[in-house]
């Protein structure tokens, strides 16, 4: 797992590789929710639910997990300014936090991207 700052803000989580168990990758204050499980056969979770909760979030976070090709994001600190570029693999994912990002696809890829909803067509365009 690395993890990418600006001004001591994280804004953003690689994952590459599971550790064996269920690891928690954002801290449980976070609007989106990532936990990682790796484990052997036979293995369950038992069946459960959750109860109904007012969840209250004003930030947008989003996952991409690369299932097969190649991306490169580039990231910024919500101050627009470029923190780093970043290759993700198939089998990597990225956590966007609080920074914002570009996306290119360098490979013909399949990307799932998740985020915590509802939806809302609240897209800007940001001019650096």
């Amino acid at each position: 797992m690395e993890e990418f700052y600006s001004k001591d803000i994280l804004i953003g989580i690689k994952v590459s590789s599971f550790s064996s168990g269920t690891h928690p990758i954002t801290n449980s204050s976070e609007s989106i929710q990532i936990i990682t499980l790796k484990q052997p056969v036979g293995t369950e979770v038992k069946i459960h639910g959750h109860r109904p909760e007012n969840r209250v979030t004003t930030t947008l976070q989003e996952c991409l997990i690369v299932k097969k090709g190649k991306i490169k994001i580039e990231l910024y600190g919500q101050d627009k300014k470029h923190v780093t570029d970043i290759i993700i693999n198939a089998g990597e994912f990225f956590i966007l936090l609080n920074g914002i990002w570009a996306v290119h696809f360098l490979e013909d890829s399949e990307v799932v991207e998740v985020k915590n909803g509802p939806y809302k067509d609240d897209k800007i365009s940001i001019e650096l």
